[in-house]
């Protein structure tokens, strides 16, 4: 239960900004209340005094001989869920875990975003060391999500929901100034940039389906054409987009041949850009 409550209380802290800070969204203030709940519960005499370091799995025999069943249902469960997905949690235990317990998006394609960007950044991780903190999902617009350096040369940027900066025009962008338009923007759900020497070198976009109909997965074509042309002097050299879907049968994986459209399973997208960032494809 140590364990548990110290968790918990690390995990509240780093989901929300400082109390001096905006809270993001409603859920900022919900939890920064209940962190500090788990914090006064940890100042119990006798609980202070307890080990809060991972007890190992050997503890669940334990906790299922508790009578009252707070341990044993309660406790358990907990540290079950913590323990998937924060002590060298694999892929699957991350898409489990969301899924699951705790956050259920009404949306399945925003639960797909996330894996897909889940397997992304820990395939990175495993080639390169990460920069900084882990980013909220909710400071879209304010830097990557993830930043890696690959070796002491080459860094890798990852942005979710938002374009790299740049001063270069887009054609949306000069289009609704010129006629005078508002203007949504248009941002791609995955850009993965890859800078050398503080430029940019290469951009990939991806726009992910949580489909494996292909007519529908076929109008994600569209959308990539229209942000490949949108910024064409993101970099220095040809941009790719890639459309990125579960498995099945509304598509055949094949090479690209020298085509700025590409195809990528989700079970395949994550060593996809590891190779490209090696400089392997």
């Amino acid at each position: 239960m140590a364990w548990v409550l110290r968790t918990i209380e690390e995990r509240g802290i780093l989901a929300v900004a400082p109390s001096e800070q905006k809270a993001p969204g409603a859920w900022g203030e919900e939890i920064r209340t209940m962190t500090g709940v788990v914090r006064r519960a940890r100042q119990t005499a006798w609980l202070e005094a307890v080990s809060y370091a991972w007890p190992g799995d050997d503890s669940y025999v334990r906790l299922n001989a508790d009578r009252m069943g707070f341990y044993r249902n309660r406790v358990t469960a907990a540290a079950r869920y913590l323990r998937q997905i924060l002590i060298a949690p694999s892929a699957d235990d991350i898409v489990q875990a969301l899924s699951e317990r705790f956050f259920e998006p009404s949306q399945d394609w925003k639960l797909f975003e996330i894996a897909v960007l889940m397997r992304i950044t820990r395939a990175l991780g495993e080639i390169g060391e990460r920069i900084g903190k882990p980013k909220q999902f909710t400071d879209n617009g304010r830097g990557p999500f993830a930043r890696f350096h690959i070796n002491p040369n080459r860094e890798v940027r990852v942005w979710y929901q938002s374009w790299p900066p740049s001063s270069a025009p887009t054609e949306l962008g000069d289009a609704v100034k010129h006629y005078k338009m508002f203007n949504g923007g248009n941002r791609p759900d995955i850009v993965i940039e890859l800078v050398e020497a503080g430029n940019a070198v290469r951009v990939i976009i991806l726009e992910l389906k949580a489909s494996t109909s292909g007519s529908y997965l076929s109008s994600g074509f569209s959308q990539l054409l229209g942000y490949l042309r949108d910024r064409p002097e993101l970099t220095s050299e040809p941009m790719s987009g890639w459309l990125v879907a579960p498995a099945g049968d509304g598509y055949k994986s094949r090479d690209p041949e020298g085509r700025a459209l590409w195809v990528v399973s989700s079970e395949n997208v994550a060593p996809a850009v590891q190779s490209v960032v090696l400089g392997c494809s």
